[in-house]
């Protein structure tokens, strides 16, 4: 039986650098409401009774990570703070945990094999999970994914602006400007996909950012850079807005006018739904092999032998930060699917997967 019955899935060590009062309290901008709410209580914001379940040993190996990220976040946040390679470990598994974990994340995936099931027809067939389920499910996708973000390069970005960085009940973001500049809607991307991003904003002034180094480029030094635009603040704040489920947080309460303009600009590309499910029908044989044809789910004929394709949709930020640039030696055009990047550390197939990243080993 788990100790803690209220579970935090975004934990409070997270979300304290965006809090006042010692920690016991936050602001927060509801976006279905279009409402802000100042001096909420902290320990009830994005929390749920046995959320992870009543497993003990998985409550303990979330604590384990979380406490690491505790310990590293103050000296993270001094001035001059230098990176080593623990450090960087801590803040690619804590990112990954945080991404695994969210009720968003965990409801998005019920929803959609809930939808699934549906489509099946059959009370027999049951491909639904319930939101425990999904939890736990996640949890162990955290396991098999725990060095998947090792060959990214890591960056710390200072906020040198009067614009605070804010958060979110979902503040684990992955996004990939290269995927997205090939304008392919069908394609979905996983965390092994050459051109990743992925952020996290650890204070209004901090921000954490992992990325693909064989497309991209970002100057820095000892792994810090600084932004010194509010249009870059903007469009690093917007992917929170975008792939919020419910709340964005924010430290001072005079800081609230940004929510107007940044939910006018981004709410029309927010997307409305966060999965795509694809139903195709056995309709022929040919040559020992079965052909599948994809039809409409709101009209499907009868059929004995179907195949269901669940696609992730990605959030499309309207704007990048300009610190963000292509590397020009970094890739090459092959067709058109994608890019090969032959760089030292990764090389993109243009075969199978046109956006896998492959180490080398080299």
């Amino acid at each position: 039986m788990a100790s803690n019955k209220n579970q935090h899935f975004v934990p409070r060590c997270y979300l304290r650098p965006f809090s006042q009062n010692d920690g016991k309290t936050i602001n927060l901008y509801n976006i279905d409401r279009d409402k802000l709410i100042f001096d909420t209580a902290l320990k009830n914001q994005c929390s749920r009774d046995y959320f992870y379940g009543k497993d003990d040993n998985l409550e303990r190996a979330i604590q384990q990570v979380e406490r690491l990220y505790a310990s590293l976040l103050p000296h993270l946040l001094q001035p001059g703070f230098v990176l080593n390679t623990d450090a960087s470990s801590i803040l690619f598994r804590f990112w990954l945990l945080q991404h695994h974990r969210t009720e968003a994340a965990s409801i998005r995936m019920a929803q959609m094999t809930g939808e699934a099931n549906g489509l099946l027809g059959d009370s027999r067939l049951s491909v639904a999970l319930e939101i425990k389920q999904a939890v736990q499910i996640s949890m162990q996708t955290f396991a098999d994914y725990m060095y998947a973000l090792d060959d990214l390069k890591i960056i710390l970005i200072e906020n040198k602006t009067d614009k605070p960085f804010i958060t979110s009940d979902d503040p684990a973001v992955i996004v990939n400007r290269f995927a997205d500049s090939k304008r392919v809607d069908e394609r979905s991307y996983g965390l092994n996909a050459a051109g990743l991003i992925c952020l996290l904003p650890l204070s209004p002034r901090v921000y954490c950012m992992f990325y693909d180094d064989c497309v991209y480029g970002i100057k820095s030094t000892n792994n810090w850079t600084s932004i010194k635009s509010t249009r870059d603040v903007d469009s690093l704040n917007a992917t929170q807005l975008l792939n919020c489920f419910a709340n964005l947080y924010f430290k001072e309460k005079d800081d609230s006018s940004i929510f107007s303009n940044l939910r006018n600009t981004n709410l029309n590309i927010r997307p409305v739904e966060r999965y795509r499910i694809h139903y195709a029908i056995k309709t022929k044989t040919e040559n020992d092999h079965e052909v599948f044809t994809v039809v409409d789910k709101k009209n499907i004929p009868n059929h004995t032998h179907a195949l269901l394709h669940l696609l992730a949709v990605h959030i499309k930020p309207s704007n990048w930060p300009s610190l963000l640039r292509w590397r020009p030696s970094g890739y090459y055009y092959s067709n058109k699917f994608g890019r090969v990047c032959v760089r030292k550390a990764h090389i993109v197939s243009s075969h199978s997967n046109p956006y896998m990243r492959v180490k080398t080993g080299q």
